[in-house]
């Protein structure tokens, strides 16, 4: 017995132990029998947010999911009730209904007599794990999605080995498939990419690899299926290095940007269109950033502050300008708009111009932002309103005179006292306010104010009240007496004396048609936009550009449901091409007609009948001209209705409805200005069809043509003239199936090709050159070609126009020699001689001339002869007249008077003998004057008065003589 007791004592403290064990694990256990819970240790009930007491005698299939219970059960059936074990993920439900996701360690339990009775579970918490990894693909989906979604090709690259990997949408950018480029290597993307652009990309890689850039970045061209270039967006980087920190796997991006390059093209037009437009303009635009420099401006500004052109104010301030004087007050202002963030509008200020004069400008600032809507500077524009200062001062000088002016104009002018009291309005007061004088005069202001307004007129009076002497503009709204708000700018001015305001004179500017023009600007904007997008629309087919066409209409007018119909004046029938989809939803008629005849028509076809829109804007009301509503059809609360004419027929009619608010004459001009524009993308889209018949006329026409006429494409010869069989010497079925460079002579081959090459790739516009060739008799010919790009059977070709020039060479090289000959000639002979054009500005000047004047060739080339030949009497030393203006006046050869001095350009004096004569063309008209003359400072000591008159004689002859032979042989420097 003390044994057993032993024995038991020692089983009592090891179950003790186990339990405790098994009580503070941190895995769960759970113990079934006969798939009742006989018991669960403290961490297992905890995971599922139970106590023990809770879950001991329950099912386990209590604690599970409906739809994981027969997993469940086939595994107790298949392995557990075999006697096997087994790891494996499992979840069950915890109390609050959420998931517990576990590593669940099975032991079957098998009684004495091997009979399976039940199950042993260790449970480990995963749950936190299988977020993660939830996670972790709904992320690589997600990833998947935007890769897809985003069009991007993505490669990895082994920089160290130079294994490349591609998905397949980079090779569907280039229009192929994985499968056509493989092997795909590193050797790939170079031969696929454009060479101007491979020696950039490498330079940026290289800085990547050295940690100068942290993202590879390069815009590069690759070479599609097709053969044209594509704009590539190639981004990358480093995701491992070496050891020894050399780069080892690079992860990238391509994504075609060939849309977005047009669009900066695109851009950078709309930009050079906007220079143009405001360098035409009268008005004067500038803008400046917040440092108050000035950013850029147009033409005329830039003109007004003595420069030539806009770009050189860049940088430059008000200080480094003409009106430096008035610069603070400028400054001022511009700070005050950008600061408040509010415009200052149609303001008068000086302004001092380079010649240092006064002028009066009306000027208006704004705030300049991005498009964020922060204010980076501002910007101005400024109109010379100098005479209208002068006209003001005028009228100030006669108080009947100003009222007469005050009386006529259509603003509206008001005068109160500091209590608000009107004293004075004019006419135009009284005719918009619907009162009379004796109803106006004695009552406040403020009747004209509507109440929303009247805080800040409060505000602004106060400010008065404490002195303030300025003129203040600004906008508000007038109230007439029949409640009608009128928009208007009020410029307010106080009436001082003796240094005290006593009274206030208001003037009102009318701002409706403004605020009408500004509806105008935004309206014409949204439909610019519309026509560009429908012009730009690739429609398959007539009826896809029509419902385009309608979805642009209803976006510009704000209409809900619409149509257009063709219009057949003979038979006076209409056809449907498009209803909204608006309509096709709601509308419940069964047949749906597709036609309808004008004396039937209900009364949208008003347009049609009164030739001009139709506006209903309650379309409920009895009108005579309603047929009624087939049944089942839309519901109409406002409709418009505009006829389409072409070559002053109608052609359709187009209808839009269901606006939230009335139609107006706005609506009708956009919607016309539309549907003209857009008719004109169905014209094209019809005259794409006769394409193949100009065609057919072109080959008639060039046929006939006496001009050489060839195409070319793919280097290979598609079409010849017989003109152009003529000047080479070969038929079409000798050259058809020749390369177009075998005409070409060797020494002009590789201009041709280039330019060819860029021509059939669509890279040029009309273009002019000259070149030789080798006609089939062997003759070296010049020609003159004038080439230009084409669309032939879908692919750009070249299309040439070429002349036989061979004889115009000869004769252009034979002018060349005889050029050649009187040059030698000028410079060998020892008289200096100088030639002139009409307006005596110097065109040649010999080595004699150049040593007597002391100016060089390119010293004096442009300049008029008086600036480098200066001549004196010797005794007087009186300048003397030029002989050039003498010839040019009177048309006869002119000789210098005795004791001619020439000074020099280091001053030295020259007594000369000087002869000048008309150079004439053809016609007898002069074209240019020649001067000859010779240094006679020491043979005047030597040589007597007769023999003088002599070389004086021989000089007259000689320019006359080379007055002719200029004629002949100079004309083209004139």
């Amino acid at each position: 017995i003390t044994e057993r007791k032993k024995a038991e004592k020692a089983l009592l403290l090891s179950e003790q132990q186990y339990r405790i064990l098994v009580e503070t694990a941190k895995e769960g256990i759970w113990k079934i029998e006969n798939h009742i819970t006989t018991y669960v240790n403290k961490a297992m009930a905890d995971m599922l947010g139970y106590t023990q007491e809770e879950m001991v005698g329950r099912s386990i299939f209590d604690f599970m999911f409906e739809e994981d219970i027969p997993i469940l059960q086939k595994r107790l059936q298949e392995k557990r009730a075999k006697g096997i074990d087994e790891v494996y993920e499992d979840r069950r439900k915890k109390k609050d209904g959420s998931e517990l996701w576990a590593i669940v360690s099975a032991k079957a339990i098998i009684d004495e007599e091997g009979k399976y009775i039940g199950s042993f579970a260790l449970y480990t918490d995963i749950t936190e794990r299988k977020k993660a990894e939830h996670r972790l693909a709904e992320y690589s989906k997600k990833l998947e999605n935007v890769i897809e979604a985003t069009n991007a090709g993505t490669w990895e690259w082994n920089v160290q080995t130079g294994e490349t990997v591609f998905n397949e949408i980079w090779a569907n950018m280039l229009g192929y498939t994985l499968q056509e480029l493989s092997p795909v290597s590193l050797k790939t993307w170079e031969m696929l990419t454009h060479p101007d652009d491979l020696q950039k990309a490498y330079s940026l890689l290289q800085k990547h690899f050295s940690g100068e850039l942290p993202l590879y970045e390069c815009e590069i061209r690759m070479k599609h299926k097709s053969g044209k270039w594509i704009w590539i967006l190639d981004k990358g980087k480093v995701i491992t290095w070496t050891a020894d920190g050399k780069p080892l796997m690079m992860y990238g991006t391509h994504i075609n940007i060939t849309r977005l390059k047009e669009t900066e093209t695109a851009l950078q037009q709309s930009k050079l269109f906007i220079k143009n437009v405001l360098d035409t303009i009268p008005v004067r635009v500038f803008w400046k950033d917040k440092n108050l420099q000035f950013l850029g401006c147009n033409r005329p500004f830039a003109q007004d502050a003595g420069f030539n052109n806009p770009e050189e104010l860049t940088g430059k301030t008000d200080y480094d300008m003409g009106w430096a004087n008035e610069a603070e007050l400028y400054r001022a202002d511009d700070r005050y708009v950008i600061e408040t963030g509010i415009p200052k509008l149609g303001y008068e200020e000086p302004q001092t111009t380079p010649d240092g004069n006064t002028i009066w400008l009306r000027t208006s600032k704004v705030p300049l932002k991005d498009e964020n809507g922060a204010i980076i500077g501002v910007l101005g524009t400024y109109e010379d309103i100098t005479e209208k200062k002068k006209a003001e001062q005028q009228i100030k000088e006669s108080e009947e005179r100003y009222r007469n002016l005050a009386e006529s104009t259509q603003d509206l002018i008001a005068l109160h006292d500091m209590d608000g009291i009107i004293q004075y309005v004019n006419q135009a007061v009284i005719n918009i306010s619907g009162y009379t004088q004796e109803e106006i005069i004695g009552n406040n202001i403020l009747m004209f104010v509507p109440r929303k307004y009247r805080r800040s007129i409060y505000e602004r009076h106060a400010k008065r009240l404490s002195g303030y002497f300025g003129i203040e503009q600004f906008e508000t709204e007038f109230v007439n007496k029949f409640g009608t708000l009128i928009p208007v700018q009020v410029t307010s001015t106080p009436i001082v004396k003796d240094g005290k305001i006593i009274s206030i004179m208001i003037v009102a500017h009318d701002l409706t048609q403004r605020k009408i023009a500004e509806e105008l600007l935004i309206k014409n904007k949204e439909r610019l936009d519309a026509a560009i997008a429908i012009l730009q629309y690739d429609a398959k087919d007539a009826h896809e550009l029509f419902e385009y066409m309608l979805e642009k209409a209803l976006q510009l007018t704000g209409s809900k449901i619409g149509f257009i119909l063709n219009y057949d004046a003979n038979e006076k029938k209409f056809v449907f091409n498009a209803w909204s989809k608006e309509v096709m939803h709601e509308c419940t008629m069964i047949e749906k007609p597709e036609e309808y005849y004008l004396d039937t028509a209900g009364i949208w076809a008003e347009t049609v009948r009164q030739a001009r829109p139709i506006i209903i804007n309650n379309y409920k009301e009895d009108n005579p001209l309603k047929k009624g509503y087939p049944e089942g059809h839309v519901d109409i609360d406002r409709f418009l209705g505009i006829p389409v004419f072409r070559n002053k027929e109608i052609v359709a009619t187009v209808g839009v409805a269901n606006k939230e608010t009335d139609y107006t004459e706005m609506d009708v001009l956009q919607l016309t200005l539309l549907m003209d524009a857009a008719w004109k993308s169905y014209e094209r889209m019809q005259v794409t069809g006769a394409l193949a018949e100009s065609e057919e006329k072109f080959r008639t026409l060039a046929d006939s043509s006496p001009m050489a006429i060839m195409m070319y494409q793919d280097d290979t010869f598609v079409y010849v003239n017989k003109a152009a069989e003529q000047i080479s010497g070969y038929s079409f079925e000798e050259v058809g199936h020749l390369n177009f460079w075998f005409l070409v002579h060797p020494e002009d081959k590789e201009m041709l090709i280039n330019k060819a090459q860029r021509r059939q790739q669509g890279g040029q516009g009309l273009d002019s050159y000259e070149f030789r060739i080798i006609s089939k008799d062997g003759q070296v010919k010049w020609v003159y070609i004038t080439s230009a790009t084409v669309q032939y059977k879908g692919k750009p070709a070249g299309l040439v126009s070429v002349l036989d020039i061979t004889d115009r060479k000869k004769a252009e090289e034979a002018l060349f020699e005889e050029k050649e000959k009187l040059r030698i000639t000028l410079q060998s002979i020892g008289d200096g001689v100088i030639a002139t054009d009409t307006d005596g500005r110097v065109v040649i000047i010999n080595e004699t001339a150049q040593q007597l004047t002391g100016y060089s060739q390119v010293e004096a080339t442009g300049k008029h002869l008086s600036e480098i030949f200066t001549i004196v009497h010797e005794l007087s030393a009186k300048p003397l007249e030029n002989p050039v203006d003498k010839v040019l006046s009177t048309g006869h050869v002119y000789e210098l008077s005795n004791h001619t001095v020439l000074v020099a350009k280091d001053g030295t004096r020259r007594v000369i003998a000087d002869s000048a004569a008309p150079i004439k063309d053809k016609a007898g008209n002069i074209v240019g004057v020649v001067l000859v003359f010779r240094d006679m400072t020491e043979k005047l000591q030597l040589i007597e008065q007769i023999q003088r008159a002599q070389k004086l004689e021989s000089i007259g002859l000689l320019a006359g003589g080379i007055a002719h032979d200029f004629n002949n042989i100079l004309e083209g420097v004139f």
